[in-house]
């Protein structure tokens, strides 16, 4: 063999070798671009996520107050039916006293005997009231 084609050899395996860089730099460029796009992909979901967690917690929040609210007007609520129901009681005790005092000046005697009656429509334990005599 001779020089010029030994050279001429050479010269085509060099060639061969660089367009196997030139493809190889190729694929690497292509696959750096796929992953720089799915890391701002990734970001953009991080971002997504972090704002998500951040609207869970401010409506947790708020449903907490609603809740403290809730809580605290039904506990008023309660309270103020209590009051009513003492008040009511309080009421049917002196209607109660006030009946038989009333019974006792007619001369009935001093222990006035009641009987609970049922309602016009029979209703047994639901509507009541009192006689005296």
């Amino acid at each position: 063999m001779n020089m010029r084609t030994s050279l001429r050899d050479q010269m085509g395996d060099i060639g061969n070798a660089a367009n196997i860089l030139a493809s190889s730099a190729s694929k690497i460029f292509v696959t750096t671009r796929k992953t720089a796009a799915a890391a701002a992909q990734m970001a953009g979901a991080v971002s997504e996520t972090t704002t998500t967690v951040e609207e869970v917690k401010q409506t947790s929040h708020l449903s907490n107050q609603k809740a403290e609210r809730v809580a605290a007007g039904t506990k008023e609520s309660v309270s103020e039916g209590i009051a009513q129901f003492r008040e009511a009681g309080e009421t049917i005790g002196h209607l109660t006293t006030t009946g038989e005092s009333a019974a006792a000046a007619q001369g009935t005697g001093s222990t006035v005997p009641r009987r609970l009656l049922t309602s016009p429509n029979g209703d047994a334990g639901h509507t009541f009231c009192f006689r005296f005599w």
